[in-house]
């Protein structure tokens, strides 16, 4: 795939900003949209959704869609989709900022707003929301982030201004895997399986590579759950996250091995998200 088209354009005159990004003094760097009409998804359109300012470094982006009709509240202008962005960038304000849709035809491919991240953006999200998922509840007007490395956090801003953050009462971390050391991590436990009757056949035919041989000892080599995201089908939230090792102290020599879990919730996953939150 041409370079311009990779997960984030690398078009970077500056070393030292990481992962696949771009952080051009000039500009440039972009976040990227594919489409297509075709059945077969041989043919796509490819257009830059969301053109960054100089010195910023944006390898991942989550979107959450916002209703027609919604009540928007202020400071915000009206918008039908929110963009929290994964960033570091070479001004005072680093970590996750945040673009707005204001277009009104449902093409995400155009029509984004970079938000001022002096006003606006994300915070208490673990790690600067690594990785992170956006959703917007209209039955409580929240905008919910959550992101992660080593923890998956969660939290909800009414308008996504900087100060507006909240974490759950009980926490911001709604999944630690194994990482604090703390948690069942033998093979019959939530944490340590393929949620049970949902997809299990991944095990059975062997596409996990041996990765199973990892789920006795997860607590031996599993420092991270990261690269989170969530879907409804109708009846079950599906809420899928990576184990592995990736933030692992720099003197770990360690076997580890690196697959995907999954955790199953009957109802829609904005109930699901405003559950931590509830009384």
């Amino acid at each position: 795939m041409p370079a311009a088209r990779r997960r984030a354009n690398h078009n970077c005159s500056t070393p030292g900003w990481g992962c696949g990004a771009c952080a051009d003094p000039a500009g440039g760097c972009y976040v990227g949209s594919w489409s297509t009409t075709d059945p077969a998804l041989q043919a796509w359109t490819f257009s830059r959704a969301l053109t960054m300012p100089g010195k910023y470094t944006v390898p991942n982006v989550g979107v959450g869609l916002v209703p027609p009709g919604q009540v928007i509240a202020p400071p915000l202008p009206p918008h039908s989709a929110f963009m929290s962005l994964e960033m570091d960038f070479d001004t005072p304000h680093s970590g996750n900022a945040v673009a707005v849709n204001v277009g009104v035809h449902g093409d995400l491919s155009t029509d984004w707003i970079f938000l001022d991240p002096a006003t606006f953006g994300v915070e208490k999200v673990g790690n600067s929301g690594l990785c992170p998922f956006a959703r917007f509840n209209p039955d409580d007007g929240h905008y919910y982030v959550a992101g992660g490395g080593g923890d998956i956090y969660l939290a909800r801003s009414p308008n996504l201004t900087i100060g507006s953050w909240e974490n759950p009462p009980a926490g911001p971390a709604i999944e630690q895997g194994c990482a604090t050391r703390a948690e069942d991590c033998s093979p019959g436990s939530p944490v340590a399986r393929i949620a049970d009757g949902f997809y299990t056949g991944y095990w059975a035919a062997g596409d996990d590579h041996n990765d199973r041989d990892f789920l006795g000892n997860l607590t031996d080599w599993n420092f991270s759950v990261n690269d989170a995201d969530v879907t409804f089908n109708g009846t079950h939230t599906l809420f899928i996250f990576g184990q592995c090792a990736q933030t692992a102290p720099k003197n770990f020599t360690g076997k580890s091995g690196n697959f995907y879990q999954l955790g199953v919730r009957e109802g829609s996953e904005l109930e699901w998200l405003a559950s931590y939150y509830a009384p």
